[in-house]
């Protein structure tokens, strides 16, 4: 299956990394809602070494609500309770030395020592309490731990409208938002860079309704207000390498 994996590569904007892959993960009932943002907007919450990246001149910013499965590290077996979880990320499209990836602004998640040990590891987790309930649509709720007060909260209900899958095309809106294979973060004055592969996105249309969203206010209200663009994914596996230190940001 890995090897399978590794092989499918036509896909990338760029090789995938020389040194082995570390850990697979299965995503789940990915939903992935996105909106555009004016650039000098995002521009004052991404860090300067990271430039925006843009569609039709547009920087965009996603919410990702899914569910994680199979978590294992390469060469071991499964961990009981830690090999499964829920997890929503809010993230940006950035380029760095013309690389196209991913900037995450958030990754809550319900596991306290995953988001304990991925803050180590410098990517910015937060502790949730989420729920998903499946059944002829999907719900799924988010809410921040980190707040007794006034949490930020994700909840929406969505449901594919068909059972054929597709990848998305080249050039298009959806193939620029989805498929992403590199990720930047940055703890005190170092970037970061990681890598990920998986095959093609299978993508089928879906019918969302947002409920409530404020795991972005760091923007404005009227910044997200459109309506949102929305794609389903059933299921994807993933593999991951190590975050590794590849720059220092001058002030």
């Amino acid at each position: 299956m890995y090897k399978e994996i590794l092989q499918t590569t036509k896909h990338r904007e760029f090789p995938t990394p020389k040194l082995p892959w570390v850990m697979t993960q299965k995503w789940e009932h990915v939903l992935f809602i996105h909106w555009p943002v004016p650039k000098k907007i995002l521009r004052e919450h991404v860090p300067s070494i990271l430039d925006i990246d843009t569609y039709d001149g547009k920087a965009w910013i996603g919410v990702l609500p899914f569910e994680v499965s199979d978590v294992r590290i390469r060469g071991l077996p499964r961990i009981p309770f830690y090999n499964s979880l829920l997890e929503v990320n809010v993230r940006t499209y950035v380029k760095y030395n013309g690389i196209s990836g991913t900037y995450f602004f958030s990754l809550d998640a319900n596991k306290l020592a995953i988001v304990l040990g991925a803050r180590m590891l410098t990517l910015p987790y937060k502790n949730a309490a989420i729920k998903i309930k499946k059944s002829s649509h999907i719900e799924f709720l988010c809410k921040r731990r980190e707040l007794k007060i006034d949490p930020a909260i994700f909840q929406a209900s969505y449901k594919p409208l068909t059972k054929s899958y597709s990848n998305a095309i080249p050039g298009t809106l959806a193939h620029w938002l989805i498929e992403r294979y590199r990720l930047w973060t940055i703890k005190g004055k170092t970037l970061y860079q990681g890598d990920i592969h998986h095959k093609p996105w299978s993508l089928s249309p879906v019918t969302a309704e947002i409920k409530r969203h404020t795991l972005i206010n760091f923007l404005s209200e009227s910044t997200c207000s459109s309506p949102p663009v929305v794609h389903y994914s059933l299921a994807q596996r993933a593999l991951i390498w190590p975050l590794r230190k590849i720059g220092s940001i001058c002030t």
